[in-house]
C-alpha cells in the first residue's frame, strides 16, 4: 500500500538455511580451536623456540666473526689488530695503527688492539662500519652485551697457554651452557668454550661467554 508517496509495510529478512547455519558453526568452533591450540603451544613452547633462537642467532655472529679474521689473516698474513703493517695497509684513515705483530690480539701494551680488530677488519672491507668510528662502538650481541676479540691465558694440566678468542658478555650462564653442549664438550670449564661470571654485574649468573678461535 502507497501513502503520501511513501511505501509501508515490513522489509522482508533473508532467513540462512539451516544446513549453513551449521557450516558456519562448524567453523566457528575450527577457529576458535586453532587459536587455542596455538595459545597453548605459544605459552607452552614460546620461550623455548625464542631461547633457540637466540642461541642460533649467537652461533651464526661467531661464525661470521671467525670467518673474517680468517679471511683478513690469509690476506694480510697477520691478525687484524695484531697487524704491525695496518698503517701502510689502509693510509685513508685516521684511527688505524698498527699492531705489535705478536700473533695475539690484545697484548700490545702501547695500542688497543682490541679496538683495532674492529677498526681493521672495517678498513679491509670484512665487517660493516666506518674504520674511522669515534669513539669506537663494538658489535652488540642478543644479550644486550658486545662481543669483543682479545687473548687470554689457559691452564691444560700443569701447562699455560694462550689463545686468541671471541668474548660474548652479558651471556646468562643457562645461556652459555646450552651453547657449549650443543657446540662443544658439554663442560663451561673445558673444551673451546668456556664461562666466567662477571662480578660487576648486578643480576646473578651473567657473564662473559669465551669461544677460543682455532685460526693458526
Amino acid at each position: 500500500m502507497i501513502q503520501g508517496g511513501f511505501q509501508t509495510g515490513r522489509t522482508k529478512t533473508t532467513k540462512i538455511p539451516n544446513k549453513k547455519k551449521k557450516y558456519l558453526f562448524i567453523f566457528e568452533i575450527i577457529v576458535f580451536t586453532v587459536l587455542t591450540i596455538t595459545a597453548i603451544v605459544m605459552i607452552l613452547f614460546g620461550k623455548d623456540i625464542f631461547f633457540q633462537a637466540e642461541i642460533m642467532k649467537l652461533h651464526k655472529d661467531i661464525e661470521l666473526f671467525k670467518r673474517e679474521i680468517s679471511l683478513y689473516k690469509y690476506k694480510y698474513r697477520y691478525f687484524p689488530g695484531d697487524d704491525k703493517f695496518a698503517t701502510s695497509n689502509f693510509k685513508n684513515f685516521e684511527h688505524i695503527k698498527n699492531g705489535d705483530g705478536s700473533n695475539y690480539i690484545g697484548d700490545n701494551t702501547v695500542v688497543s688492539e682490541e679496538q683495532q680488530i674492529i677498526r681493521h677488519l672495517r678498513a679491509g672491507g670484512f665487517m660493516k662500519g666506518d674504520p674511522d668510528e669515534y669513539p669506537l662502538h663494538y658489535p652488540s650481541n642478543p644479550y644486550n652485551g658486545v662481543y669483543k676479540f682479545t687473548y687470554k691465558v689457559f691452564k691444560k694440566g700443569d701447562n699455560k697457554y694462550k689463545s686468541n678468542v671471541i668474548v660474548v658478555t652479558r651471556v646468562p650462564k643457562d645461556v652459555a651452557a646450552k651453547y657449549d653442549e650443543k657446540f662443544d664438550n658439554g663442560d663451561l670449564n673445558s673444551g673451546y668454550i668456556t664461562f666466567e661470571i662477571d662480578k660487576d654485574s648486578k643480576k646473578k649468573n651473567i657473564g662473559n661467554l669465551i669461544i677460543k678461535l682455532d685460526i693458526y
